[in-house]
């Protein structure tokens, strides 16, 4: 569990807070009087020995915020930057408005006190209001030992080469993790996949039309990393008669291109772990976020800066990774944030019908829908098709998405239900009958709740 070491209502300039050993200065405060301006600041914390803990053990920090942003200037960052310096390496993290907690994964902390430095950085848009942070071992018994086991071995991600300069571009928003049968009789496989606030590889509206159409989101969201075990093995874990350290993956890999840094494919991973923890390091090469064991350019060599994000999401078969997403609204929002700076906005994320589909494609799919009142819409606009289901993980499932307008959607009731189908004949033969969902914003918080509206839809086979 998680232990808590410092509130802040403001941030104050010089406060020093000593709790569950664990120390901190400020060297900047918050401007009560312009709370849309937030001077950059400077954190140093020391953890130390807990005399309760057995070390070394792997241990995470936690933020627990509320950033507020100039709401009518949606170009700028949504957010807070942040990055911290541990065990050799620099771990970007961002406090984002659309959300109010994060987790960063800190490693192997050792017994002996260990020094960590906390950066802030100015935002002249957004002001960070409150602090609330914690640290505390990363795999509690508490946990069961399959999501103890996808902690172990999560991995760190190294910048791509044009973030160093611009870091506000295709950031890594959630580490998730599945279980999948092994390539091999008698194994199972632990796979990691990353979710991205967008993917620079399509540079236009189209582009992000055909996202939506195609996964229902215009996130980029990709495989990363895979241990496979011996299935005997990982029984035995689970019932306590094996160490998570005893535990020796059969092999390990991750999501390569294909060739030079063009396309996708699958490479053993041979490259270096986070200190004497199980954490691979891979580095990010390309546009449409596909990964290296080893640094590639100039400054990927000279500098390790890159996201360590815990693996707090399960996708459990058959979902759809964008569950993820459908479960955490924030995520849409953030993205579309980055859709407007780099000028490939078409429509807010709330404008759309989500449509989860679970079955097995013979060829592609386009979804109409058309709603009693005569409105209808096709799955992206119209700009692509649905033509993959289930990629990288259990092949059932994908969301495609419908532009209707926000103001459409809030019709759509007993009185005006809709009617699904496929325009192209044998396409597809579902598993089960599709869901359908709409985001509507809460009045009081203004934040974006997912709402299940499946029994005013039927499908017209």
């Amino acid at each position: 569990m998680l232990k808590d070491n410092a509130y802040f209502s403001r941030v104050r300039m010089g406060l020093r807070i000593s709790v569950f050993s664990l120390w901190m200065i400020l060297s900047s405060s918050v401007k009560a009087d312009n709370p849309s301006t937030f001077p950059g600041a400077e954190l140093h914390y020391e953890l130390t020995s807990n005399q309760e803990a057995i070390y070394p053990r792997e241990e995470e920090i936690e933020f627990a915020y509320k950033v507020q942003c100039d709401s009518e200037k949606p170009e700028v960052f949504p957010g807070i930057r942040g990055s911290l310096v541990w065990n050799g390496l620099t771990l970007r993290f961002e406090l984002f408005s659309d959300t109010d907690k994060i987790r960063v994964s800190l490693g192997e902390v050792s017994s002996e006190g260990q020094a960590l430095e906390l950066h802030l950085e100015e935002s002249p848009n957004c002001a960070l209001s409150s602090l609330h942070l914690s640290h505390g071992e990363s795999e509690p018994l508490s946990l069961s030992p399959l999501a103890r086991l996808a902690k172990h071995h999560s991995p760190v991600l190294g910048i791509r080469d044009d973030q160093y300069a611009n870091p506000d571009t295709d950031l890594p928003l959630a580490l998730a993790f599945s279980w999948l049968p092994g390539r091999k009789l008698g194994t199972e496989v632990l796979k990691y996949t990353l979710i991205f606030t967008d993917e620079d590889s399509p540079s236009d509206t189209g582009g992000t039309e055909g996202q939506r159409a195609r996964y229902g989101r215009a996130t980029d969201i990709e495989w990363i990393y895979e241990v496979e075990f011996s299935a005997a093995d990982l029984e035995a874990y689970q019932k306590g008669t094996r160490s998570i350290e005893s535990l020796i993956p059969l092999a390990r890999r991750f999501h390569s291109p294909l060739f030079g840094l063009v396309g996708h494919s699958i490479s053993p991973f041979h490259g270096k772990f986070w200190g004497r923890t199980q954490h691979p390091i891979l580095f990010n090469l390309t546009l449409n976020n596909v990964f290296g064991d080893g640094p590639r350019s100039v400054k990927q060599k000279a500098e390790v800066i890159g996201h360590s994000l815990i693996s707090g999401h399960e996708i459990s078969t058959p979902e759809a990774r964008e569950v993820v997403m459908l479960k955490n609204p924030w995520m849409f929002q953030v993205s579309d944030r980055e859709l407007w700076r780099e000028k490939k906005y078409t429509h807010p994320f709330s404008d759309y019908l989500y449509v989860l589909i679970d079955g097995k494609l013979s060829h592609p799919i386009r979804a109409e829908v058309r709603l009693k009142s005569g409105e209808t819409a096709l799955s992206g606009g119209g700009h692509s098709n649905l033509d993959r289901l289930g990629e990288d993980l259990y092949l059932r499932q994908s969301l495609t998405a419908l532009p209707f307008g926000s103001a459409v959607l809030k019709t759509i009731d007993q009185t005006n239900p809709g009617q699904l189908r496929f325009l192209e004949e044998n396409g597809i033969k579902l598993n089960s009958p599709p869901r359908y969902y709409r985001f509507v914003m809460n009045p009081t918080s203004g934040e974006p709740v997912l709402e299940d509206i499946s029994p005013f839809f039927v499908h017209q086979p």
